[in-house]
């Protein structure tokens, strides 16, 4: 039985303020989560995804995974532009009589 779990906070200070970005990553019993957590002025907006058979034996054996969070941070940033970004509905097209 192999159990794993993993935290790190990134944190940075721009003109616009503050900005967290955390990642954790928790393994049990063979099965496993990925989750980004970002926090800045706009709020928290966060990711989580399952980890594939292949990244838990990455884990397992300690290998080094460069890209393991970047389809959440994508995912992440695809939400915030989503909830900043508010479409405007068009009216309905009008019936010909």
């Amino acid at each position: 039985m192999f159990t794993y779990s993993s935290i790190e906070s990134h944190g940075i200070v721009t003109p616009d303020g503050e900005k967290i970005k955390e990642t954790r990553v928790k393994v049990e019993n063979g099965k496993g989560t990925k989750t980004v957590i970002m926090k800045d002025n706009k709020g928290i907006h966060s990711d989580t995804m399952k980890l594939n058979s292949k990244e838990i034996k990455n884990i397992q054996g300690r290998k080094f995974m460069p890209e393991l969070f970047h389809k959440s941070i994508k995912n992440v940033i695809r939400k915030k532009v989503k909830t900043t970004k508010r479409s405007s509905k068009k009216g309905t097209r009008k019936s010909k009589k």
